[in-house]
């Protein structure tokens, strides 16, 4: 286990010095009538135009007000629903929730009350969903595909068809939905199921059938892990939702279809080791990975890879002294891109150039079935060069070597995927650490066998 360890640092090394540092022109875009913008979490486009809700801040650090912006044309322009949100709910109202549908429209609520639709260019509103007390603040918003509309207040669900609202959940003592002001908005619709980040910091699931809410057990099943897991970053994408969670004393990544989790922490194993990740995809489907640290150290970095694995490191630390999280990353027409910052503005990157790749890959994509009896494969990714250096390890809980599996591997050189059958009916029941090498990288995964 120590050369294990040992070879995960030099990967690490490796890998920092062999990414080039963006060389692309970087700017920050913060500023506005002379006082600073500050991200509240919510941005989306439509377009080439950004929607921007933030506060904006005086010069002694203190707050102004909050205000709804369009970012177009190279300027932050404030929208007249500003002023109106000013006048209702007050100068410091924050936007509990933010929902955008696919033609562009979104919805947004305010933690003092209130829904507004914004279509076309004008606003509409639902003030008439919290008369007589049926609803009070929005704390997320979700939508299926026959425009029904599902929103999360505090420890309660509703439906919402476009003109009655209907209370489906409402049970503390069954079970609390965590609400917004730790979880951003974290209700979905994945497929058929209606899933939210709950006080445990895990997933649970509403039954459309029962009208209950229970643990998501078949999620905390595919995590291989039931007894613990803390999830992280949470990002809906088209109709799957991709997550990063700690579980086993390491962050992984993965994405969720309402069916199976697929593991995507190859895409971790691209950049130095971190404390936690942060993540968002361009419209072009471009990973932007966030590697942050824990304070004091702030040698966070921002990578680019692209659907070809391919890595770019942008250092933008001389535009920015505090850590960042990223809130939306948004290509325009031009080429531009912009990464919404929480807590700041806008990190512009002008027309970048394509990413370079790195060599020696090595990606262990998923083992399965996990937990396994006698038998289990490993769907893996290398360069054609170094198949013939591959091979399999695997330790016991306790760090010892329980043996080299000798697989039999199927393998397509057109994209350099493939899969290892393992036999491993000989080793008792309990939790292993597979080892995979290609002589030069090794790629570390939990397998129980049971």
């Amino acid at each position: 286990m120590k050369n294990v360890i040992k070879y995960l640092l030099i990967i690490t090394i490796f890998i920092y010095f062999h990414n080039n540092s963006f060389s692309q022109k970087l700017s920050m875009i913060d500023n506005y009538n002379e006082f600073s913008i500050h991200n509240q979490g919510y941005t989306y486009n439509v377009g080439d135009t950004i929607i921007f809700y933030g506060i904006i801040i005086n010069q002694d650090s203190s707050i102004i007000s909050t205000r709804l912006f369009m970012y177009y044309d190279g300027e932050f322009h404030e929208h007249y629903l500003s002023e109106f949100v000013k006048k209702v709910f007050g100068s410091y109202s924050f936007m509990t929730s933010f929902y955008k549908y696919e033609n562009g429209d979104f919805l947004f609520g305010f933690d003092a009350g209130g829904l507004y639709k914004y279509s076309k260019g004008k606003f509409s509103n639902y003030d008439s969903l919290f008369a007589d007390g049926k609803l009070s603040k929005i704390n997320g918003i979700t939508s299926d595909k026959n425009g029904n509309i599902y929103i999360q207040n505090n420890i309660r669900l509703f439906k919402f068809d476009g003109k009655d609202i209907e209370k489906i959940f409402d049970d503390p003592s069954e079970y609390n939905i965590l609400p917004n002001s730790l979880s951003n908005n974290s209700i979905f619709l994945i497929g058929d199921k209606l899933i939210f980040r709950n006080m445990t910091n895990r997933f649970s699931i509403y039954d459309f059938e029962t009208g209950k809410v229970n643990d998501f057990k078949e999620f905390d099943d595919l995590l291989n892990n039931p007894s613990y897991y803390n999830l992280a970053r949470l990002k809906k994408i088209g109709d799957e939702l991709y997550l990063t969670y700690y579980s086993w004393g390491k962050y992984h990544f993965a994405k969720y279809d309402g069916t199976s989790l697929t593991n995507l922490d190859y895409y971790l194993d691209l950049v130095p080791l971190s404390d936690g990740y942060n993540f968002d995809f361009d419209n072009e489907g471009n990973l932007f990975l966030l590697t942050t640290y824990n304070s004091p150290k702030s040698t966070d970095s921002l990578y680019i890879i692209d659907k070809n694995l391919n890595v770019k490191n942008i250092q933008y630390h001389h535009l920015v002294k505090s850590l960042l999280s990223m809130s939306g990353v948004f290509k325009m027409s031009n080429g531009d891109i912009f990464i919404s910052l929480s807590n700041r503005g806008l990190l512009k990157i002008h027309s970048p150039t394509s990413v370079e790749s790195p060599s020696n890959l090595l990606f262990l994509n998923k083992i399965y079935p996990n937990p396994a009896r006698d038998r289990f494969s490993i769907d893996f990714g290398v360069e054609s060069v170094n198949l013939g250096n591959m091979k399999v390890e695997i330790y016991d809980y306790l760090g010892r070597s329980a043996g080299e599996l000798n697989p039999e591997i199927v393998y397509d050189s057109s994209t350099g995927k493939g899969t290892m059958k393992c036999e491993a009916g000989n080793l008792p029941k309990g939790m292993y650490i597979v080892v995979l090498s290609n002589g030069k990288y090794n790629r570390t995964m939990t397998l129980f066998l049971n």
